[in-house]
């Protein structure tokens, strides 16, 4: 992937296209939902202007726990997601809207 290596210069790859860029020659970040990054991510100037906002909207859905969960389990036949924080506590989350089974 890199073309020339040199002792010393940490080279990265870009999120998008893969190609290798120093930290000088890629300051983008942005993040890429459709390719798993929620997150920003690196990105080379070439890749950078062509991403749009579309590929940019996030794909998870995300909710505050309101406490540090230390155990999670998802029973999809009850459509129930639970979390154990903590401080001991057991939260059951109803999830039938986000369900992959419509019939539920």
């Amino acid at each position: 992937m890199w073309n020339n290596m040199s002792v010393g210069v940490r080279q990265h790859h870009c999120r998008r296209c893969g190609h290798a860029v120093c930290d000088k020659c890629s300051p983008y970040r942005s993040n890429l939902p459709c390719m798993g990054f929620e997150k920003d991510v690196r990105i080379c100037n070439q890749c950078f202007p062509l991403i749009t906002d579309s590929d940019r909207r996030s794909l998870a859905i995300s909710f505050d726990a309101r406490h540090p969960v230390t155990c999670i389990r998802v029973e999809e036949s009850l459509n129930l997601l639970l979390t154990v924080g903590k401080d001991r506590i057991i939260k059951v989350w109803d999830i039938k809207a986000f369900s992959s089974n419509p019939h539920s």
